[in-house]
């Protein structure tokens, strides 16, 4: 249980910090940084939350919230590798020979096309392979119960590995341009709202993090699922969907005892905490970010400030009356 009080710290943690390094990435309107640091922000709030209720226990005491819940955490699934996508597709656009990033409405739609429309057609997609109404895990919360068979690969599974690939394949060339083409690399970063160097290697430093680590964990799960005896072939609809309104409730001590069942759910949690915590380290002692702290101080420093000169001019009027 203490494992997961110390999970319910770090989510709120997770969500702090990307809710500060937001802030400002909102003022540079960097749409991809932005999604990724809403979308981790949304996975650390969900499974805080999910961690709290369902302490040492798995009682169905929220289902409209489960519902809700299970399908977020199913389009996050893809949100943060989309995200990242959106992050590689900028630097390769800024990076290319005599191309610049034309901020307009053109490249705000693409750019949510690909960081929400994917998330969501993402839950439609697990309805198709999604077996009962959720499952409650005690300490975890609700989860999305996911029919163990072919679809679900195509679906489900393949997805992050996919975009992942192609953010990393963009990622490369815009490196490989980057190194070649320094100079004239430099240049055109410049021209994507102001973005110097050293941001230029921050974004990419965010998007390579994301991108390791997605595809392993991708894999890992595929892989873990597809030698499981709960593999079975794809029936039909009615078949996958004829208990469609259970709400399964596990008790830690069974999750637990699979040991593969239990690295994957932690894996699938921590990913989120992870995200928060590497995003404030990579933007978080920035000029930009070191700027804003100091505002923040200031704006909270001076009503102290004024009551601190005001108090001895009021003590004097009270010892004189």
């Amino acid at each position: 249980m203490w494992i997961n009080v110390l999970f319910s710290v770090f989510a709120v943690l997770g969500l702090v910090l990307s809710v500060i390094a937001l802030y400002w990435h909102i003022e540079a309107f960097n749409v991809g940084i932005c999604l990724f640091l809403v979308w981790t922000a949304v996975g650390c709030l969900i499974l805080f939350i999910n961690s709290v209720v369902w302490n040492g226990n798995m009682d169905n005491v929220a289902p409209i919230w489960c519902d809700i819940a299970v399908r977020l955490l199913f389009s996050l699934n893809v949100a943060l590798p989309a995200a990242s996508l959106c992050i590689t597709r900028r630097l390769y656009i800024v990076t290319g020979t005599g191309l610049a990033v034309v901020n307009d409405s053109r490249e705000l739609v693409i750019d949510l096309s690909i960081g929400v429309g994917i998330p969501v057609l993402e839950i439609l997609c697990c309805y198709v392979v999604q077996s009962h109404r959720f499952i409650i895990l005690e300490d975890i919360g609700c989860w999305l119960p996911v029919a163990n068979n072919p679809p679900s690969y195509v679906l489900v599974y393949s997805w992050p590995i996919i975009i992942s690939l192609v953010s990393g394949t963009l990622g490369l060339i815009s490196l490989f341009r980057f190194v070649e083409g320094r100079r004239e690399a430099s240049r055109l970063v410049e021209t994507d709202f102001g973005i110097r160097r050293d941001r230029y290697v921050r974004l990419a430093t965010l998007a390579c993090v994301d991108i390791v680590s997605t595809v392993p964990i991708a894999l890992y799960v595929a892989i873990t699922m597809a030698t499981s005896p709960t593999f079975q072939p794809w029936t039909s609809w009615a078949d996958v969907h004829r208990n469609f309104s259970y709400i399964e409730q596990i008790p830690a001590t069974v999750w637990k005892a699979d040991r593969e069942t239990g690295t994957l759910l932690q894996l699938a949690r921590w990913v989120y905490v992870c995200s928060g915590m590497v995003s404030f380290l990579v933007f978080g002692f920035t000029p930009e970010a070191v700027r804003h702290y100091r505002a923040v101080l200031e704006f909270v420093a001076r009503p102290l400030r004024s009551v601190k000169c005001a108090s001895p001019i009021l003590f004097g009027q009270w010892s004189n009356g």
